[in-house]
């Protein structure tokens, strides 16, 4: 399913199971939680992986 990220605004595939490339993010459950509750959409892998602390920034962007 193509989704736009409502943090970027790009679009981007989900495929709202498993498989999908969100599931691959590695990041501690209070950051998620904080991802979670500041969107009520899916995000782009890029921007789940900033926001998450996945690279070099460990700090959720505002």
């Amino acid at each position: 399913m193509i989704k736009i990220c409502p943090n970027c605004n790009i679009e981007f595939e989900c495929t709202e199971d498993e498989n999908c490339a969100c599931m691959k993010v590695k990041t501690n459950p209070e950051k998620l939680e904080v991802v979670r509750n500041r969107y009520n959409a899916c995000l782009c892998l890029n921007c789940l992986q900033t926001l998450c602390g996945e690279e070099k920034n460990n700090d959720l962007q505002e």
